[in-house]
């Protein structure tokens, strides 16, 4: 497992081009279905966010002025080689992973409720495919999901099951409705 993060750490951080790209995004997904490295550690139990070393923090948006309609929003990967960004999610904070490989906008259980969403009541009724096989998620619609001065509307998204995902990840379902995005080494820029 170790060689396996290795050569994931590698490739996120540019310094290996030997890992081919199907490989890569298998490993990359069995790493964050998994959990953070230092959940393995403890035998896959997750550690409290407060205590995880090097851990998720977002970082914060930087707004560039700009003299026409187009809004943008900067964040600087952490790290941990990651964009953990702060979103607001129908008002509430909402860190969230970007990722480009995630069709949609996927909500843990534990932050949905922090929304006001009963996941009790959700219909997990979406077949997922992960590294870690098949599952079920619920899908529901964010009505407002803000990044700085970016606002999206009614953004469709799904629910995982409680103690599923370790982040909630920011998908297509989102980035599909920006003008563009785009990584530049250590800087991810997203317009609208």
């Amino acid at each position: 497992m170790s060689t396996l993060l290795s050569a994931v750490r590698a490739h996120l951080t540019g310094r290996s081009e030997a890992i081919p790209a199907g490989i890569f995004i298998l490993a990359a997904a069995a790493a964050l279905a998994a959990g953070c490295p230092e959940s393995w550690a403890q035998g896959g139990a997750p550690m409290p966010e407060v205590q995880r070393p090097g851990g998720y923090a977002p970082m914060p948006m930087v707004q560039v002025p700009s003299h026409s309609s187009t809004r943008e929003a900067v964040a600087m990967r952490g790290s941990n080689g990651h964009f953990v960004i702060n979103t607001f999610a129908n008002g509430t904070n909402m860190p969230m992973l970007f990722d480009t490989g995630a069709s949609s906008v996927v909500l843990r259980a534990e932050d949905a409720m922090r929304m006001g969403i009963n996941v009790g009541s959700l219909n997990y009724s979406v077949k997922t495919q992960t590294a870690n096989g098949d599952s079920v998620a619920a899908p529901v619609v964010i009505s407002s999901l803000s990044i700085g001065d970016i606002t999206v509307r009614d953004v469709p998204a799904v629910v995982v099951k409680p103690g599923q995902l370790f982040h909630n990840l920011l998908g297509q379902s989102f980035m599909m409705r920006l003008a563009s995005h785009s990584v530049e080494g250590d800087r991810l820029t997203m317009r609208s």
